[in-house]
């Protein structure tokens, strides 16, 4: 897995550029954001909490403060693992999440109301599609949780990214696990 610039002691966390959300790096003298890939002067720092790809975890384990493996991250994970990923027809889902997903966890975990913003998406998208996974109501679920990536991205502004399938071989373990898309692919 490569490694981010946000884990590197050279990116200066408290110099932020004033036009973008850019760090200075104290090595390339420049501007990098803490999800840009790293470089050969990365210099990892193992006290940095590192800033999940996972929005959804970003959410329930960084925000609110949830273990990583509590039952609600488990039952999505489940439903991600042995049900879409079994059906062709929602590969297109997990590629935006791979896509996105790092896109608004960054968004999400640098929001100065995160907390309130992780309580209430958890409460009215998160929680209710588990519910609804649980019950084996998998489209409804799915609706629930398309609707919560509109509300974000639009909170957000971030659009989609059209991409070409054709030429892809998709990696199936990393798929719909909010991973860049160099990664996914």
């Amino acid at each position: 897995m490569a490694t981010k610039c946000g884990t590197c002691l050279n990116l200066n966390l408290k110099e932020k550029s004033q036009w973008s959300d850019k760090y200075w790096c104290t090595e390339r003298h420049n501007y990098f954001e803490p999800t840009d890939y790293s470089c050969s002067y990365y210099n990892e720092d193992p006290n940095r909490v590192k800033e999940p790809d996972c929005y959804i975890t970003t959410i329930i384990s960084n925000i609110l403060g949830y273990a990583d493996n509590c039952e609600l991250l488990n039952t999505l994970r489940d439903f991600r693992d042995n049900y879409l990923k079994s059906h062709k027809e929602y590969y297109d889902l997990l590629l935006e999440y791979d896509i996105l997903g790092p896109k608004i966890s960054h968004c999400i975990y640098n929001d100065e109301n995160n907390y309130p913003l992780a309580l209430i998406i958890s409460r009215c998208y998160i929680m209710p599609c588990a519910n609804y996974i649980k019950d084996g109501k998998y489209e409804d679920a799915i609706t629930i949780y398309k609707n919560m990536v509109h509300h974000l991205m639009n909170r957000y502004n971030i659009t989609p990214i059209k991409i070409d399938k054709s030429t892809m071989t998709i990696n199936m373990d990393l798929l719909g696990k909010a991973r860049t898309l160099h990664e996914a692919l």
